[in-house]
């Protein structure tokens, strides 16, 4: 299995995956369809696979980027929470 994950870590595949999560985040709320929304909860299941596991959280961690991304996600998600709800 750490061989499976290190490949996807080495092979740029975390840094595509906090990319879509960015790309999802910013898109207008109002034209987005079910795909969308089922990409953003793929991603988010396979981030939490990844920090899960001793092996993958130590990989995010190693790189500041990867937190970087990670909180930027969250911070546009909880701001067009804000906006929609009021």
């Amino acid at each position: 299995m750490c061989v499976q994950r290190c490949r996807f870590v080495d092979g740029g595949g975390l840094a595509a995956m906090l990319d879509s999560l960015t790309t999802l985040a910013l898109m207008d709320h109002s034209s987005a369809n079910i795909s969308d929304g089922v990409l953003q909860l793929d991603c988010v299941r396979c981030l939490r696979a990844l920090l899960g596991r001793r092996h993958g959280l130590q990989m995010f961690l190693d790189t500041q980027h990867n937190v970087d991304k990670l909180v930027q996600c969250q911070f546009i998600s909880n701001c067009w929470r804000n906006v929609s709800s009021s």
